[in-house]
């Protein structure tokens, strides 16, 4: 009978420690899951503020954009004024050169925006679709 007991007492000890040993494995089990979720709210952070910070230079570029067409289209207009007043004999040829120069630059300068602009949707797309970081 005391073979038994002993029996017994060995199974629950054994029952115990499994119990035990279980235990500790939750509690493991536990801390990788809290430090899995720091790490998910660490990254949702980071990608909130890429998104915020690419819809901030996305709203600057579209700006800039904006600015550039105006540019354009100023150098444009004193580009057909000094046109007429060469037809006109009252500037050089070289003045007329100066604002077609000017023309093309400040167009050269629209369309670089433009695709400023562009690229920068591309990035942004990427990073909302994939998670790539955005870099301006």
């Amino acid at each position: 009978m005391d073979l038994e007991l002993t029996k017994k007492e060995h199974e629950l000890m054994i029952e115990y420690l499994d119990q035990d040993e279980y235990q500790a494995d939750q509690v493991d089990v536990e801390k990788k899951l809290a430090k899995q979720n720091m790490e998910l709210e660490r990254l949702k952070d980071e990608l909130s503020a890429n998104i915020n910070m690419a819809l901030d230079h996305i709203q600057l570029l579209k700006i800039k954009i904006e600015e550039s067409k105006l540019n354009s289209e100023v150098a444009r207009n004193t580009a057909d004024k000094i046109k007429a007043m060469y037809e006109q004999g009252l500037v050089k040829a070289s003045d007329l050169d100066q604002a077609n120069i000017g023309y093309v630059n400040a167009k050269i300068s629209e369309l670089d925006a433009q695709r400023d602009y562009e690229r920068s949707l591309i990035k942004f797309d990427a990073l909302v679709t994939k998670g790539v970081a955005y870099e301006q």
